[in-house]
């Protein structure tokens, strides 16, 4: 952020989210030259001057436009505007560029750049590279810090904060611990037996070391008192790539994969799409993804020699780009809606 606010000649940046369903924003930070002046100002701006800002109408009024001005927002009004004015003299800006993401689950996520107030604002060649950076930001977010179906129906999944409290949890994960089968939420913090690895699992991922190679320390089974196979549970860390929306408060991922539950149809389309595939290949995918983790049991149930499982395994890594079978079945439910 720093370096944005360098290259583009700008005070500062604000990071937002903003809640469609209200048309306000749920959380604010500010980045780059900030001086006593500016505090006060940020202040009255959350208190008061938030509900008049026009950018906030624009976006909820324009949601794929992605990009905006207060000179192309605001028109002839622009220097006679009262926020304008406001704006000016407390935030020391009276030109700002606006860049936000289409609206995911009535939340938008938006990175506001401030020049001076002696400056006209950002050349072409700043606005191109600012919505490049931020094109990028939003890609690597959504990629990497947290599933692009977060709020659909395909993936259980539970955004933790910086202590292992649950922040959010997708449709799929909370009809699973409204199950109330050998995990819930206590406290907002996931219990499960056995505890203690899943206490490890959930420690690891807030520290972002995660082992490179996958091989241990990055998934657990939990059992369930119905007797079904143990829900399998993997965490991710938020990669440095994602530092851009820490702010919002989420420091690592839980997935929760149940064994009982069958892949979608698609999944082996998707994955002969993504990875290049065998059909041999995804039988062997489908088996790790049942809960199999003995490639000599899963020779046997589809009625091929060890030896093949094994080649056919380690061209499954070398496609996926994986060098472990965690890694593989977390990538592998991921992509399999």
């Amino acid at each position: 952020m720093d370096e944005i606010v360098a290259i583009t000649s700008s005070n500062f940046i604000m990071l937002a989210a903003l809640d469609n369903e209200f048309g306000a924003f749920s959380k604010i930070r500010y980045c780059g030259n900030i001086s006593g002046k500016l505090l006060s100002g940020f202040k009255e701006y959350e208190e008061e001057f938030a509900r008049i800002d026009p950018t906030i109408a624009y976006t909820l009024s324009h949601p794929k436009q992605r990009y905006a001005d207060t000179r192309a927002i605001l028109g002839e009004d622009f220097a006679a505007n009262s926020y304008t004015r406001w704006s000016r003299d407390a935030l020391m800006s009276e030109v700002w560029h606006l860049f936000y993401t289409e609206p995911q689950a009535d939340l938008v996520l938006g990175m506001a750049l401030h020049p001076g107030v002696h400056h006209e604002g950002l050349t072409d060649g700043n606005v191109a590279l600012s919505r490049l950076l931020f094109d990028h930001m939003e890609h690597a977010t959504r990629l990497a810090a947290r599933p692009p179906d977060f709020f659909g129906e395909r993936d259980a999944i539970i955004a933790l904060d910086n202590r292992g409290r649950a922040l959010m949890l997708s449709p799929r994960a909370e009809r699973y611990l409204a199950q109330n089968d050998g995990l819930e939420l206590v406290g907002g913090f996931l219990r499960g037996k056995p505890q203690h690895r899943l206490d490890g699992l959930i420690r690891t991922a807030l520290k972002g070391t995660l082992p490179a190679g996958g091989a241990s320390g990055d998934a657990v089974s939990i059992g369930r008192a119905s007797g079904k196979r143990p829900w399998a549970i993997t965490a991710s860390p938020l990669p440095g790539s994602a530092a851009f929306f820490a702010c919002f408060g989420a420091a690592a991922l839980l997935h929760i994969v149940d064994p009982e539950e069958k892949g979608p149809p698609e999944a082996a389309v998707r994955w002969a799409n993504l990875y290049g595939f065998t059909p041999a290949e995804i039988r062997i995918a489908k088996a790790l993804l049942d809960g199999e983790g003995n490639l000599r049991i899963i020779a046997d149930r589809l009625t091929i020699a060890h030896a093949t499982a094994r080649v056919q395994l380690a061209s499954l890594f070398e496609k996926a780009d994986v060098r472990s079978q965690s890694q593989l079945v977390r990538l592998l439910t991921r992509t399999g809606g």
